[in-house]
């Protein structure tokens, strides 16, 4: 249940229900990276770009730990394949990650 004041509350799921239904979310990529301004940069923290519902549930301490440690994977990335930011691959992010022992799903 989704409740602000002066509003009524909503309940409601944060996707479709579907016949598969995961009790986690994925944080995209994308929102790390501006879709204007300069290639190089990467946006970590509560500053982050997501949805007023999205945003309650990602802007907590532990899930902010963990887009830090993707942002500063992903410029790692940039530097060592000579690629802005903004083209870092997704995959290979996760798989870095992955090979670094953080927890990806």
């Amino acid at each position: 249940m989704f409740e602000r004041p002066g509003f009524p509350a909503k309940v409601g799921r944060w996707r479709p229900q579907t016949a598969e239904n995961p009790t986690f979310y994925q944080i995209p990529y994308r929102t790390l990276v501006p879709q204007h301004g300069p290639s190089n940069l990467l946006v970590a923290g509560r500053m982050i770009d997501a949805d007023e519902a999205a945003h309650g549930a990602i802007r907590v301490m532990v899930n902010m730990d963990q887009v830090g440690e993707a942002a500063g994977v992903a410029a790692y990335l940039s530097l060592n394949t000579g690629r802005p930011a903004r083209h870092v691959c997704a995959e290979q992010l996760r798989r870095a990650l992955a090979d670094g022992e953080s927890v990806v799903i």
